[in-house]
């Protein structure tokens, strides 16, 4: 599956081996291109690595009235990512 993107240029490739839960989905992504962005020489791996690290740490899904339901601590929510390619 990865290949095309390698052919066409890419260094590496952030890929979920499984379905994931959208909101944790997307706190573990952004936060992986702001800990690149606010340091530059972080390797992408170990960007993906803190990112895990707070989502299990910190992430918490909150109902509309800001009330916390429950945490991403469990590894269905931060497990299936794995960075293919270079990880620097």
């Amino acid at each position: 599956m990865g290949e095309a993107f390698f052919y066409a240029g890419t260094r590496s490739l952030l890929a979920s081996n499984w379905p994931v839960e959208t909101t944790s989905a997307k706190a573990l992504t952004t936060d992986i291109f702001r800990r690149q962005t606010k340091e530059p020489g972080l390797y992408r791996s170990e960007a993906l690595r803190r990112s895990m690290m707070n989502l299990m740490e910190h992430g918490v899904s909150r109902d509309k009235g800001g009330k916390a339901q429950f945490a991403f601590a469990h590894p269905m929510f931060w497990a299936p990512f794995s960075l293919i390619g270079d990880g620097r």
